[in-house]
């Protein structure tokens, strides 16, 4: 039986714990000198103060990742100055969003058509993975893919940056997929507008009124937002957003720090009946996360159920050795990632740097079919 305690002080008792805490869940916020000097309002974008107005302010914005290529589109024109503070380039892919016509409005509704469609669009986005994995004998076709994403972020640069070394800061020097791809259509042409200004010298410090750059420039602020994202499994001290305790006392928190390892990244050994969605390597780098994330929710209730039919049944736990011979095949399959193997930084990656925690090795078909089935001989069954 597992004990919950909230943190206002409330008990629970359940037989079984599933933990959707997410990944994202774990804000970021950098140690910048003298942040804690500054006199206006200042938050994360994650925690985003709503009681702050930002129409007409200075705004400054802290990172150009996807926090901050959702946040600066979203108040660039509503603010008097806004000030984004861009780190490393990033990989920056428009979208394919456009309007529907009349008859395509009619069509793609019917019965059928839409599913259809939805198939279409997950076989389109899973093929992409030949661009993150290196398979055997098809390298030419995962470089033609880079090279065609390659062409359109540069393309995409030249119409919308007309400054030539913030054009050249943005294109990445580094492997497709090696960081977070950003999807958007809305990010460079906010940043061509006359209230965005872009520094890429680096922040030396935060001061009372606003942020003073590494080239001795000071720009006054009225708002500062933390644009920086998350630990995810970077940290794994964050990766849980609260203290779980299985068997024997083992904290699952202190462990996960140590090596990150679950049997298909939904169970854990010595954690019986607890289940995790968006685990150690189930995220999605090239796909849906929905698809993960259902395929993990079925193999639960698949599970549960098992144990809930057999009345002898309390409790079920993943057996030690499948375990560590599901976390030797990610890793051997990981290793073979641009994920692993490219030369960047990332929240992928233990530390930043170290090994792939959070992405799945597999397309979404593989990573479907391996979670299929729930079958309860991988487990020792507690009675």
């Amino acid at each position: 039986m597992w004990h919950i305690e909230t943190e206002s002080g409330e008990s629970y008792s359940a037989r079984f714990i599933i933990d959707t805490s997410g990944v994202l869940a774990n804000p970021h916020i950098p140690d910048i000198k003298g942040a804690e000097t500054f006199k206006g309002p200042n938050f994360h974008a994650g925690h985003w103060d709503h009681t702050v107005s930002y129409e007409g302010k200075r705004v400054g914005v802290i990172g150009s990742g996807c926090s901050g290529a959702q946040v600066v589109p979203a108040i660039a024109d509503k603010v008097s100055r806004l000030t984004l503070f861009m780190g490393k380039a990033q990989w920056i892919l428009p979208r394919s969003d456009r309007e529907y016509g009349a008859v395509e409005r009619f069509i793609r509704p019917l019965p059928g058509i839409r599913h259809l469609i939805r198939l279409f669009v997950f076989i389109f986005y899973d093929i992409r993975f030949i661009a993150f994995r290196r398979y055997p004998g098809i390298s030419k076709i995962s470089q033609l893919m880079k090279n065609y994403y390659k062409k359109r972020q540069k393309q995409h640069l030249e119409k919308y940056i007309t400054d030539d070394k913030l054009r050249e800061h943005m294109m990445p020097d580094y492997e497709l997929g090696c960081r977070r791809v950003i999807p958007t259509n809305t990010y460079l042409p906010a940043l061509s507008r006359e209230n965005v200004d872009v520094d890429i010298s680096g922040i030396d410090s935060i001061t009372a009124t606003g942020i003073k750059t590494k080239e001795g420039k000071e720009i006054d602020l009225d708002i500062i937002v933390y644009a920086t994202g998350y630990f995810a499994y970077s940290n794994m001290k964050k990766a849980l957003t609260f203290q779980v305790f299985g068997m024997g006392g083992r904290n699952l928190n202190s462990e996960w720090e140590a090596e990150a390892v679950s049997y298909k990244g939904i169970t854990v050994s010595g954690f019986p009946n607890y289940f995790k969605i968006n685990g150690p390597n189930t995220g999605s780098g090239h796909s849906s996360q929905i698809s993960y994330m259902e395929t993990v929710s079925d193999y639960i209730v698949q599970a549960i159920g098992a144990v809930k039919r057999d009345k002898s049944i309390k409790a079920i736990d993943p057996k030690r050795e499948l375990q560590d011979e599901y976390v030797a095949k990610m890793r051997a399959k990981m290793q073979k990632t641009v994920w692993q193997n490219a030369t960047c930084t990332a929240f992928y990656r233990k530390n930043m740097t170290e090994e792939v925690t959070s992405l799945c090795p597999e397309p979404v078909v593989g990573f479907i079919f391996s979670r299929q089935w729930f079958r309860l001989s991988d487990y020792h069954v507690l009675k």
